[in-house]
């Protein structure tokens, strides 16, 4: 029988400390937010890494890592797009618009949006005088 008074009384209890601590005055609560950690994000500094002999109308093609690729593998993507639009691996290139002398950009980590704006990204430019 005593058990039962146990059992029957143990929720109301258990529902009041929990309300209680959850209340400042009862050192539950708090008035300010947890510290949460906010991870840096990184500043690249975009590198030039020469020039190749463009398919473009442009006679060079100037490309720039902008973040996240050594300049051999840059230039490595860069040339395979221009020659023959082959993309390498991973890597997904695409003709740059809105006008200026961008040609391309290619980027690869991301899965949408700016190519330059993925993890792994450069830009090629032409150079020197455009023909046609």
């Amino acid at each position: 029988m005593q058990r039962a008074q146990i059992r029957h009384y143990a929720l109301p209890v258990l529902a009041v400390l929990a309300a209680a601590s959850m209340f400042p005055s009862f050192g539950g609560g708090s008035d300010k937010a947890p510290p949460t950690v906010r991870p840096e994000r990184a500043r690249y500094v975009a590198t030039d890494c020469g020039t190749f002999a463009s398919t473009s109308i442009y006679p060079t093609a100037r490309v720039t890592a902008l973040r996240g690729v050594a300049c051999g593998r840059a230039l490595e993507v860069a040339k395979a797009y221009d020659k023959s639009g082959k993309q390498l691996g991973t890597w997904r290139c695409a003709l740059a618009h809105g006008g200026g002398t961008a040609l391309f950009s290619c980027g690869k980590g991301g899965r949408r949006g700016n190519l330059r704006k993925w993890p792994h990204a450069l830009v090629a430019r032409g150079e020197g005088a455009a023909t046609g």
